[in-house]
Order: C-alpha cells, then structure tokens, then sequence
C-alpha cells in the first residue's frame, strides 16, 4: 500500500480473508475496511507517524469487516517500503485473523468477571451475615430490657417516653440488620403463592407515602395473575426499595415512575447478561420493571449499585438495592439495570414463574391474641451472658421458672441431671465447647419428645436448612419480644389456670 493506506496489490490469502478478489482489493483503503471509528483513527495516526518518524515495525490489532458485512479481528504487522533513495513511499503490512483468539479471550474475562463478582457477592454476604447476627444479640439486650422495664407500671410519662424512643430505634436498627440479612441471603422466608399485582395493588397507599410528592406514579399492570413463589414481605421490600429509590433520584419535581409487570419467556443469552442471571436456565418469568425519569448513572456507579454502604445520597446507608438483590438472589431471580447520566434509569427484577395450582395467601397472622402464660422449668442456653439474663428475665414474666447454661455442655449436663423435669429447652444457634447439632442430639435421645426452641441473630430459613427432618423444633430469631415467645410456646404448652397468670 502507498503511504496514505491505498492498497497497491494483496495476495489471494489475504483477499480471502476479507472476502473480497485480489483485483477488488486493489484500490480500496485499507482504513475503509476498519470496522470502527476509534480504531480507523489509530490507523490513520500511525501510518503518518510510521512516515515521518520511521520507528521499528509496529504491530496492530484492528477490528475491520468483510465483504458480508461480518467482522473480525486481524493482527497487522507493519514495515516500510523505501525507494533508492531511502524514502518511505509506502508500506508491507502481512494480516493474521485472530478472531478466534480474540473471541476465547472475551469468553475467558467473562468467566473470570462472573466468578470475581460471585466471590465478591459471597464474601460480602458473609460479612454482612455475621454482622448483622452479632448485632441482633446486642440488640437483644438492648430490646429485651428495655420491654421488661416498661413492664414496671410505676413509671413516670417521661420515662415511659424515654424508653419508648429507646425501643423504637432498636427496632429500627433491627430492620438495618434485615437488610444486611436479606443481602447475605440469609434473610427470613415464608415462601407462598403469591400473585405480584395484588402484592403492588394492596401496597398503595404506602407506595405513596414512600415516593413522596415529586414524582408521579404509573403503572402498567399485566392483565393475567403473575404468580410467583415467594415470600411475600421480602417481596414487598424489593418493590418498596425499588421505587423509593427511584423517587430519590429525581429532580424536585415532575419526575415519573412506571411501575411494568408481566409474565414472559426469557432466553439464556438474555440471562447470562443480568446479575445473578448466568446460573439461571431459559424459561418463564414474571418481570418486575421500575424506570424513572431521574438523573441517571454512570457506568461505574452502575458496576457498584448492589454493593451494601454504597451510596451516592447524603442521607443514605447503601443497603437498599444491596437487600433487592439478596432477597432476588434467594428467590432464584436475575436483576438488569439499563441507566444513562441524565437519562434515568431502569431496574428489571426477573422471578420464575409459578406454574400450576396456586392461591395468593396472606401471611399476616391473627391480631389481638392476649399474651400466653404458663408454668414448668425450661433450660436455657446462651454464651452471652447479657442475653442470658434478659432472655431469663423474659421468660420469668411468662410465669416459667429457669434453669441457665453458659455452653453447649453446661446445657447437655444439665439436662442428663434433670431430663425429666424440664418442660421445654431454648438453645442459642452459635454455642463453644459443643456444638448445637450435638447438643440437639443427645437432648433427643435422652428424651425424644421434650419441645426445643433454636434462637438466633440469623433466619429461620438459614437454620431449617440445617435442621432438616427434626420434629418439635422451634425458631426464635434474635431480637424477640415477650409476645414471640410466647407466640412460640402456646403451641405446645398448656397455658396455665393460675389466677396469677394475667394476661
């Protein structure tokens, strides 16, 4: 080719390449068959570059396109043409199809971008996991004591007020560590039927309530019922996180929101390009789609969005959209973001599709049933010493008398001692010196049908996972109120006759 990048002959091989006769080559630019502006301009700049200051031989990797319009990707190695003189009046460049390698090596940083970011996920989840365990002992302590003083009917207004406030911001900070269970995947389940418009439709005037004044709300709901199996409050969380998080990011006012439903076939290739979605086969979904009118994202706050803390807002803590995709995760869903700065944005969640019978259940329970009280001795264990004693206090007020363990052997000791006496057992999940599975075991082949009660800062669907096929097994998760328990232990303990037993 001339210094200009005109092509002056081309062997068959290479013409072969581009689908093109040697003679059709002849004449063309070899900038015309670059299939990219950024990569024609690169071109263009290193044969001026090769002319006027004659470096070594340069090599080049280009994507350009064929006579059929397909492209590919070709290594050119490049050297000078000089006349007798020793000026450069053009170039020899020898062309190799590398698309083969190129498309290997596309499909391995894929592979690679998909287990760093499921490592990423895992270890996060780990972390957030066992925070949010950690802490709900602490505020156990915290919640029990402040529900065993208000108990005390002396009280002044100002105190009651006092602890009142107490209560209500430990109870906040236990929806924080929802959030980071939810994340972790470790997120409390009652998994049902669940229709996803009459989830949204009964959410209403919550809805409202949540996005506030500055955005308009549309929705366009499917027709047809869009059954899911789900757990019916993590959903409504991923609903109520998805649109106050859109309804954050607009302007101070006419903004809108359309909230998109429907029932749809979802391919593998579509899959594989959402988060979540690689581990996931074609088939029937039920979509969930929030787009906003809102600012927008860029690609690098799109890249973190789920990460939990990450947050662009003042006034944020970064768990919202890090809880969406944990509860999406448990549900075997897939999430895609499509979002562009100052163009708004739009978050799909992808759930499978129920098939077959199915009813939408409630999973509210019965309101206004009076506190359980009842008599027995119950063993208690629990390493934490403050939990212990707010739990011993707890159960005390339900009319029990307690008998307390600091380990899991201390627990075992105790009940080979006094196996017959104990009316029920409450074992912390997470014990030293022996194990809760041990445990468990030896109070079961001591006495097979004594009620035993699990307690912890995790879910009760993390620990039905590994108490699979154990009969008269309970779940308290931490922190519990007096009611829990006794909402716990009215199904299999008389409630007592005492006149002492108010309610």
């Amino acid at each position: 080719m001339d210094c200009n990048g005109v092509i002056t002959y081309c062997n068959p091989n290479h013409a072969k390449i581009f689908g093109y006769s040697p003679e059709e080559m002849v004449g063309r630019s070899m900038l015309d068959l670059i299939a990219h502006d950024a990569d024609r301009e690169r071109t263009r700049r290193l044969l001026a570059e090769l002319v006027r200051d004659r470096p070594t031989p340069w090599t080049l990797e280009t994507q350009n396109r064929t006579k059929d319009g397909r492209v590919i990707w070709l290594r050119i190695d490049w050297n000078y043409r000089l006349n007798e003189s020793g000026e450069v009046v053009g170039f020899v460049s020898v062309l190799t199809d590398v698309t083969a390698r190129k498309r290997a090596e596309a499909e391995r940083q894929a592979i690679e971008a998909q287990i760093q970011q499921s490592q990423k996920l895992e270890s996060l989840g780990v972390l957030a996991g066992g925070i949010a365990h950690d802490f709900n002992n602490l505020l156990m302590v915290v919640l029990g004591h402040a529900e065993m003083i208000l108990t005390d009917h002396t009280l002044s207004e100002q105190v009651r007020g006092n602890l009142a406030d107490i209560e209500k911001a430990a109870q906040r900070a236990s929806e924080l560590c929802r959030q980071l269970l939810a994340y972790s995947g470790r997120g409390r389940f009652v998994i049902k039927p669940v229709d996803l418009n009459a989830l949204i439709q009964e959410l209403g005037r919550l809805l409202e309530v949540s996005i506030g004044k500055n955005a308009q709300v549309e929705y366009r709901l499917a027709e047809q019922i869009l059954p899911v199996l789900a757990d019916a409050t993590q959903l409504r969380q991923v609903v109520l996180n998805l649109l106050t998080n859109a309804a954050e990011a607009m302007p101070a006012s006419d903004g809108r929101i359309t909230v998109t439903t429907a029932c749809r076939h979802v391919e593998e290739a579509e899959l594989e390009g959402m988060v979540l979605g690689q581990a996931l086969e074609a088939g029937t979904y039920i979509s969930l789609e929030v787009a906003d009118t809102g600012c927008g994202m860029d690609p690098d706050t799109v890249a973190r969005m789920f990460d939990p803390f990450f947050t662009t807002k003042f006034t944020g803590r970064g768990l919202g959209l890090a809880a969406v995709m944990g509860i999406v995760r448990s549900h075997n869903g897939a999430i895609a973001c499509r979002s562009r700065r100052g163009a708004g944005t739009t978050i799909e969640v992808l759930l499978p599709a129920l098939t077959g019978p199915y009813s939408s259940l409630s999973d509210t329970g019965p309101l206004g049933v009076r506190t359980w009280h009842g008599q027995g001795l119950v063993l208690l264990a629990d390493d934490d010493p403050q939990v212990r004693t707010v739990s011993r206090q707890m159960l005390e007020k339900l009319g029990l008398q307690v008998i307390a363990a600091a380990d899991g052997v201390g627990a075992v000791e105790l009940f080979r001692a006094r196996s017959g006496e104990f009316a029920c057992v409450l074992l912390d999940l997470m014990m030293p010196r022996l194990s809760v599975e041990e445990v468990l075991e030896t109070i079961r082949q001591i006495a097979p049908a004594v009620p035993v009660v699990l307690m912890s800062g995790y879910s009760d669907e993390e620990t039905a996972r590994r108490f699979v096929g154990h009969n008269r097994l309970w779940f308290l998760q931490k922190p519990f109120k007096i009611k829990n328990i006794s909402n716990i232990f009215r199904e299999f303990m008389p409630e007592a006759t005492s006149p002492n037993a108010a309610s």
